[in-house]
């Protein structure tokens, strides 16, 4: 093995460093069972653990979800995600589904050493070796904001580095850096970026076989800017938007329905841009301002959160998806010991929403750290 250690560690890893599979530029596979852009990216993968000093030609082939090179053979052991064998005559890689696959194949690439990399002789080896594996946690998520001063690449790096550390979902929360059909003003004007110029990043974290979960919050953070900038990017534009938020601009008004409106055409936009998927991310934290105007202080702060947020919920399964939101407004401080806990349901007793919310919502918590 090139590296010390492969990452993430498998379940179960065995080396024969005494028995080689050797290769030089140009390695013939046969795959079965992976999608167009998983075999993009296996070939992308191969290239660059090979210091594009060796071309993969994949040709389909084969029952099930399967990769080999040579003459090789794996059998998945019970539990297994994926199966890895590497002997002197070739190499196989057998999954049990496609996501699988491209799993095997990213702790394969972490195999290759290098012998001659001058052009014209190049040769590797791969040691003998067996992988058996299935993770521990079945979702595994990065989240990941672009804010107005965001380079893109930088973005495109963390999705690289989650998408081959195996992650399942990557959560994209756009600042004001967005640019919405339904409403321009959602983005800051010379700061955000159209969605030719985002796609890229939705394709990336496809091609690693991980699900893009779209984000747009639901009640704080409205004005899309950190509370201590006093930036709003609706009310910075067009103060006559007003009544779309509470008095002080950081939290939805959730008894207007023309935010409502909007707030559903926010969510069917970012769904058709990030593709098919099964959550959305509603956000609701750190709404500090909740039912302070005129209209939302009538009611009992928890019953309109319950009611607010289970409407939202029927919103999004009904688009064929289970709604996420943040934990804080519903515990309370109190109901914990010592220690920095992020609670937030107290200051209006919010927290007493929580036995009312529907069953589908995902609650996500988050601390600061």
């Amino acid at each position: 093995m090139y590296l010390r250690h492969l990452y993430p560690t498998p379940k179960s890893f065995a080396e024969d460093e005494s028995e080689r599979f050797v290769f030089g530029a140009h390695v013939s596979a046969v795959v079965s069972g992976m999608t167009p852009e998983g075999v993009g990216r296996t070939k992308s993968l191969w290239r660059r653990f090979c210091c594009d000093a060796c071309e993969l030609r994949v040709a389909p082939g084969g029952a099930g979800c399967r990769l080999s090179i040579g003459r090789a053979d794996c059998r998945l052991a019970p539990g297994d995600r994926y199966a890895l064998r590497v002997g002197a005559e070739g190499v196989c890689v057998a999954a049990a589904d496609s996501s699988a696959l491209l799993d095997g194949v990213k702790t394969l690439v972490q195999l290759i050493c290098p012998l001659e990399l001058a052009e014209g002789r190049e040769a590797f080896y791969i040691a003998a070796a067996e992988v058996h594996d299935a993770p521990a946690i079945a979702f595994r998520a990065i989240h990941l904001c672009v804010f107005p001063d965001s380079k893109l690449w930088t973005i495109e790096k963390a999705i690289h580095l989650a998408g081959f550390l195996k992650m399942t979902h990557v959560v994209l929360e756009f600042w004001g850096t967005f640019r919405y059909e339904c409403l321009p003003g959602l983005a800051w004007r010379d700061r955000s970026f159209s969605k030719e110029e985002l796609k890229p990043l939705v394709d990336l974290a496809r091609s690693y076989g991980m699900e893009v979960i779209p984000m747009a919050n639901h009640l704080g953070h409205a004005s899309q800017a950190r509370s201590c900038y006093g930036r709003h990017t609706v009310l910075n534009q067009n103060p006559r938007l007003s009544r779309l938020f509470e008095p002080d601009g950081w939290t939805w008004c959730v008894s207007n329905p023309d935010a409502y409106r909007l707030l559903a055409d926010i969510r069917a936009e970012q769904m058709a841009f990030c593709g098919p998927g099964r959550y959305f991310h509603l956000g609701l934290d750190e709404a500090y301002s909740f039912a302070t105007c005129d209209r939302c202080r009538k009611r009992a702060p928890s019953e309109l959160l319950a009611e607010y947020v289970n409407r939202l919920a029927g919103g999004v399964c009904a688009a064929g998806r289970r709604p996420i939101i943040w934990h804080d407004q519903l515990i309370r401080r109190s109901d914990f010991g010592e220690g920095d806990i992020v609670a937030n349901g107290e200051n209006q007793n919010t927290a007493d929403a929580l036995d009312a919310l529907d069953r589908r919502i995902i609650i996500a918590d988050w601390q600061y750290g």
